[in-house]
């Protein structure tokens, strides 16, 4: 048996190189440490409109259709959440929230989980001053080009 060398031009092995190279897009292993990366840095925005006192801001990176729970009440909409936070930051003068221990599971290019516990300390109207450590769980998700969280469990556990 013999085999004929056959030259195929370049620009025809093109949409192969396209279909194959787009391969990576779909790997979830080679896009980590990006996705990693940008669900901390949502974390980062909820830490922040935390120490501002903006319920609001947090829930703009809430989808609507999502679930959040908060030490065993379980929210039927992120904006029933968002209304109990706000009513709960009008006794607050002062928030101050530092994740730690933050670990990211991607689940695939388009989902991740984030457990993580936080210190908070808040100072309230009155001067009192209470603090706190918390377990958070949020999953994320990709819409649109930005990760929202879809659903979120944060909880108080009791002092040992």
């Amino acid at each position: 048996m013999q085999y004929k060398l056959v030259r195929i031009p370049a620009a025809a092995l093109l949409p192969l190189l396209l279909l194959f190279g787009s391969a990576d897009a779909a790997d979830p292993v080679s896009q980590q440490p990006a996705i990693e990366k940008a669900v901390l840095e949502a974390m980062a925005k909820i830490e922040q409109a935390a120490e501002r006192l903006e319920a609001g801001s947090f829930y703009d990176l809430a989808l609507p259709e999502g679930s959040i729970i908060q030490n065993g009440k379980l929210f039927a909409s992120s904006e029933e959440a968002r209304k109990s936070i706000e009513q709960a930051y009008q006794g607050v003068e002062k928030h101050e929230i530092t994740f730690r221990r933050q670990l990211v599971t991607v689940v695939s290019p388009t989902v991740a989980l984030v457990t993580a516990e936080s210190d908070s300390s808040a100072t309230l109207v009155d001067g009192r001053t209470i603090s706190a450590t918390s377990a958070w769980t949020v999953l994320f998700v990709l819409r649109d080009g930005q990760w929202k969280v879809l659903h979120a469990h944060t909880s108080v556990p009791p002092r040992q």
